[in-house]
């Protein structure tokens, strides 16, 4: 079964149920409302946050054009400065060549005191083959063949910029000249940024000069601008040349992130290697100059305020989704409650429970209804009894009125076996048939009984039996078995001596020499089964059918508008009104008959019903 057919099965069921799933669809547009709202204003904080970062991100790349700009004037003021031109001209003697590089040394050293920001000022004096600069002072240098200088030499008066590997060493240029090593580059530090001009920019007759000004640059210096940018640890800052080289970063191994794909790019919601967050990247470039700049930064940064919005939100559609199924608690209480335990009631009344009570403390409609139901119940026990008083009582006056037409009925035939008999026999006979009439009275009324059990009403018949055979000059044989079982059980008085009337007229005594008369008694699947059988002529089949159909005509239905005997059926009806009024409808006599072997009426009832004496032994 889907979850989807359970929950409508559930809503079919249960009113909670149903008052839930309709407050929460209530609820969904709010919530789907506030979902949506809460995307937008994450990705409207994610823009203003882009917008405001890029922005700071261009105004530092501004301030580092700005400072590269200046120290490119820086090396155009000191290669057009006409008094350096003119001592590195003056090559008269080596003399004043020597005079000449202390001069120039110290101009360079005061150009460097004044441009606090820039690492280095040195410049080649190409006359001497020398470097002189403020922090090494003035030693020989093997320059002709590096890279740098003859891109500067060629470039005829242009800038070069030179940006050593990551790999270059960090050599400092004092210790470098101390231990006196030639070979030492100031272009070639790792952890600087050097530009070259050739000397003699603008100055005439000097087009031809080799020698070469240099201003180095720190890179942490130019990081230093973009520091306002970095508000965590985790945040670092990517410079870019406009040929695509890494000028300087604050990420000690740069090589580990994808930095060349986010030139030019705005990218979000990216890993980087050497965290395990998401890392917002965010790249600019300059339209002056051509660099760039990338700033990686954690994206919790960004979701900060988005989150607290987030929490906040779902704080309240949790309180929502609380209140909704508090509400619906609340509503099922006050209304379905009271609707379930009239329910309860009215299945306790309709098992048959006809005393339930519901508790009641309610002063509104459903206390009403709840009061009302007491009260039709308290009616409805006193209308069942009250009927059912009044239905005992008209059946049991019904039942005394059936005994009353059988013993005069019986009385009747009996005496005129009397009379018959005082005229033909001799008076012993007559005085012991009278005799047995007398003890069978006697028994039929004994204290008001009933019913009485198995045995006895054997004993009871026997006096009639009795009367027959004096009757009829021992010409009827009669034998009885009852089991043990069925001795104890209790049956109504007289509801066999019709049957065995019956066997006796219409079975044995048209019989020419008689016959026998059997009763017996057994208890077979959950009833008393009483047999009583003749060896007569038997009835004759459409008689037969006559017979079953007139009994079946006597149910439950049909009882209460019994009110004369049927005819010359009046003692098999008898038999079976008084069976179906004490045992119900579970109960009753059939007539089994084969012409000219003779008839069987067996009797039925309840074993359950034969155990106890009661008032008949019976249902009544």
């Amino acid at each position: 079964m889907t979850p989807l057919v359970t929950l409508v099965d559930l809503m079919k069921r249960s009113i909670q149920w149903r008052l839930t799933f309709y407050f929460l669809l209530i609820l969904t547009p709010i919530i789907a409302v506030s979902l949506y709202a809460l995307d937008r204003s994450e990705q409207i904080v994610r823009d203003q946050v882009d917008v405001r970062t890029r922005e700071a991100m261009l105004s530092s790349l501004d301030q580092i054009d700005m400072f590269m700009n200046n120290v490119d004037q820086l090396t155009v003021h000191i290669s057009g400065n006409q008094e350096m031109n003119r001592l590195l001209a003056d090559q008269n003697s080596p003399t004043k060549t020597i005079l000449n590089a202390v001069t120039l040394k110290r101009q360079i050293v005061n150009i460097a005191f004044m441009s606090k920001q820039v690492e280095d000022v040195w410049m080649i004096v190409d006359p001497l083959g020398t470097l002189i600069s403020p922090t090494t002072g003035g030693r020989p240098f093997h320059y002709a063949d590096l890279d740098w200088y003859q891109a500067t030499i060629a470039a005829q008066g242009g800038v070069v910029l030179t940006l050593p590997s990551q790999d270059a060493p960090q050599t400092h240029p004092q210790q470098s000249y101390m231990y006196g090593d030639p070979t030492f580059d100031p272009a070639h530090n790792s952890g600087l940024l050097t530009m070259t001009r050739k000397m003699g920019l603008g100055i005439h007759g000097t087009a031809e000069s080799r020698s070469v000004v240099g201003v180095s640059v720190s890179k942490k210096t130019l990081l230093e601008f973009g520091n306002r940018l970095l508000f965590t640890d985790d945040s670092h800052i990517f410079l870019v040349s406009p040929l695509g080289e890494l000028i300087a970063s604050t990420l000690s191994e740069p090589a580990s992130v994808p930095w060349r794909e986010w030139v030019g790019r705005n990218v979000s919601g990216r890993r980087v290697p050497y965290s395990s967050d998401p890392m917002y990247v965010t790249s600019v470039s300059s339209q002056s100059s051509g660099w760039s700049m990338i700033l990686i930064q954690p994206e919790r940064l960004i979701k900060h305020e988005p989150a607290q919005l987030q929490r906040f939100t779902v704080v309240m559609i949790a309180i929502s989704l609380l209140l909704a199924c508090g509400v619906s608690l609340i509503v099922y209480s006050g209304i379905a409650s009271p609707m379930r335990s009239l329910l309860n009631g009215m299945r306790q009344w309709k098992s048959g429970k006809r005393q339930v009570q519901l508790p009641n403390r309610r002063t509104d409609e459903f206390g009403l209804l709840t009061e009302e139901f007491n009260r039709m119940v308290e009616l409805e026990e006193r209308y069942i009894r009250e009927s059912y008083e009044h239905l005992l009582q008209k059946t049991e006056t019904e039942l005394k009125f059936l005994q009353s037409q059988i013993n005069p009925h019986f009385l009747y035939n009996t005496l005129d076996s009397i009379y018959w008999e005082t005229k033909n026999y001799e008076a012993g006979a007559s005085s012991e048939m009278v005799l047995c009439l007398s003890k069978f009275f006697r028994l039929s009324l004994m204290k008001g009984r009933q019913a009485f059990t198995m045995q006895e009403t054997l004993e009871h018949l026997k006096y009639y039996i009795r009367i027959q055979q004096l009757r009829f000059g021992d010409s009827i044989s009669f034998e009885q078995r009852i089991s043990p079982e069925s001795a104890g059980l209790f049956v109504l008085k007289l509801i066999l001596q019709p049957l065995v009337e019956n066997a006796i007229v219409h079975g044995l005594e048209k019989k020419p020499g008689g016959g026998t008369l059997t009763i017996s008694s057994d208890v077979e699947e959950d009833a008393l089964v009483i047999r009583v059988e003749d060896t007569g002529n038997g009835i004759p089949e459409e008689r037969l059918r006559y017979i079953r159909e007139e009994l079946d005509k006597v149910t439950g239905q049909s009882l209460r508008s019994f009110n004369q005997p049927r005819g010359e059926l009046f003692g098999l009806v008898n038999v079976q009104t008084r069976l179906k009024l004490y045992y119900g409808e579970g109960s009753g006599v059939v007539v089994e008959s084969e012409e000219g072997r003779g008839t069987r009426s067996v009797v039925r009832i309840p074993v359950e019903l034969c155990r106890m004496e009661g008032r008949g032994g019976g249902v009544a």
